[in-house]
């Protein structure tokens, strides 16, 4: 019986450890990509030349079914047509483009979402300013009505002063007539109680002067009164 050497246990040892270590640690995922080019031919069959390849998610329009074949006749925008097998096509868009669409309206939205976050905010800010505006014009419309009620009664006593203005003055011009009238009347007065006293002052002296031719012969001769 041959003996085992000790080399051969210190492999199987090393082995069976490097066996039993994980290798989680160098495990990586990834994934296969969603990139897939397929062979647009001159003619219905693999045989037939390559005129294209075809990008996954690329638009086509189909213009002809072969019903022995599984090939279709496409055109391409602007001018290209060619076949390609049936089973390379699919009626809805690939995933991957289903995946770009939605991920590029997600962003629209949250774009969106955020402008109309800010026009929120702005017309928030805008109705704040507003009601502060219309808080100040209430207050300046009642100081203002204050103000118009004293104007106003301000307006009525001016008026009753006035229309009181007017009389006094009507009544002031009525005096200065009456005193006019009657400055007229007195100076007429004084001129006539003058005239009267001239004129009473000459019958007075008239009546002297004929009283004193007068009375000398109203007195008795003493020859008619038969003293001797």
């Amino acid at each position: 019986m041959n003996s085992i050497s000790p080399t051969f246990f210190r492999t199987l040892f090393v082995s069976m450890f490097l066996i039993s270590v994980p290798i989680t640690g160098f495990a990586e995922t990834k994934y296969v990509i969603d990139e897939h080019y397929f062979p647009v031919r001159s003619g219905k069959g693999n045989e037939f030349r390559i005129i294209k390849s075809l990008k996954s998610g690329t638009a086509v329009e189909v213009t002809q079914k072969d019903k022995d074949t599984d090939w279709v006749r496409i055109q391409i925008p602007p001018d290209i047509e060619g076949w390609i097998e049936d089973r390379y096509l699919i009626s809805t868009p690939s995933a991957k483009e289903q995946l770009d669409k939605l991920q590029s309206m997600l962003k629209r939205m949250k774009e969106s979402g955020s402008s109309q976050q800010s026009r929120l905010i702005e017309m928030e800010q805008k109705i704040e300013s507003l009601t502060s505006e219309k808080q100040t014009l209430t207050r300046t419309n009642a100081a203002l009505d204050q103000e118009l009620k004293k104007i106003k009664e301000l307006s009525k006593n001016a008026i009753r002063l006035d229309r009181t203005n007017n009389e006094l003055i009507q009544k002031n011009q009525q005096l200065e007539v009456d005193l006019e009238q009657m400055t007229v009347e007195r100076d007429k007065l004084k001129n006539d109680n003058r005239n009267t006293g001239l004129k009473l002052g000459a019958l007075i002296l008239i009546a002297g002067v004929i009283l004193g031719m007068v009375a000398p012969m109203l007195r008795p001769s003493k020859r008619d009164t038969g003293w001797s």
